[in-house]
């Protein structure tokens, strides 16, 4: 897979807004979307720690710097997120508990709150009150079967228009370079029509544990996965859409 972009000046200012406006909106699993929205903009606390250990000697800052370093990494076990794999082996799989995010859509240059959809709650002071089953399809630009497989996702979601289903297209693996507005000006140019929003730090990617693209997952209305296609699978759209059938229907969570 190729290097991630880092997102543009514009995204991170958009969501710099979009922080102040929706601060007092968080609730449970505001803390991992807090750390989503701080990894938008990873350089800035390099940048001061380097500019106070530029006025000593090179051994000092040497010095400093590496104690720094040893000292504030805590141990992995402290920094695991809930949801999140917890080490290179694990796989995200059917009925584990989808890893929560918030992104800006490339259209809207709003951010969209997983949680607003599906969860064990919905956020509070969401527009929306009504679960919803939620399918995220990753896909890149250079990706040649998700050129097949996002007109099919169209055609769901026009199947499934008026049903709670969210269908979203998340944007990740790009080089070097390729921007949110890429992004927007390659969805315009595709007519693509569904959702796209771009994980332009690749943490979303990461936590879903996404090693090839395209990649799907299913999750269901109280945020558990029920389903993880992992490259393309031919007539992939007809067992999705059964199961979405299947989930629009389901009023309580699924029973271990």
């Amino acid at each position: 897979m190729r290097e991630r972009t880092s997102g543009d000046t514009r995204h991170n200012r958009a969501i710099t807004r979009s922080v102040v406006r929706l601060k007092g909106d968080m609730t449970a699993g505001s803390e991992i979307e807090d750390q989503q929205f701080d990894c938008l903009s990873p350089m800035n606390k390099h940048q001061n720690s380097l500019t106070r250990v530029s006025g000593l000697s090179w051994w000092a800052g040497f010095f400093v710097v590496s104690l720094f370093i040893v000292m504030a990494a805590p141990p992995a076990a402290e920094t695991a997120v809930a949801g999140e794999p917890k080490g290179p082996r694990d796989t995200l799989k059917v009925g584990d508990e989808a890893p929560t995010f918030v992104v800006l859509d490339a259209q809207t240059d709003e951010p969209v709150y997983l949680r607003d959809f599906t969860g064990k709650e919905l956020r509070t002071g969401s527009a929306n009150t009504v679960r919803h089953a939620v399918v995220v399809s990753f896909w890149a630009s250079w990706c040649e079967p998700c050129k097949t497989e996002i007109p099919l996702l169209t055609k769901m979601a026009l199947e499934f228009k008026n049903e709670p289903v969210k269908i979203f297209l998340m944007n990740t693996g790009e080089s070097l370079g390729f921007t949110a507005d890429s992004v927007r000006a390659l969805v315009k140019s595709r007519k693509y029509t569904l959702p796209c929003l771009v994980d332009n730090t690749g943490m979303v990617s990461k936590r879903y544990t996404v090693r090839g693209l395209p990649m799907i997952v299913v999750i269901d209305k109280f945020g558990v996965v029920r389903k993880v296609n992992r490259g393309y699978h031919e007539n992939f759209h007809l067992e999705i859409s059964q199961l979405l059938r299947q989930l629009v229907k389901e009023d309580k969570p699924l029973q271990n």
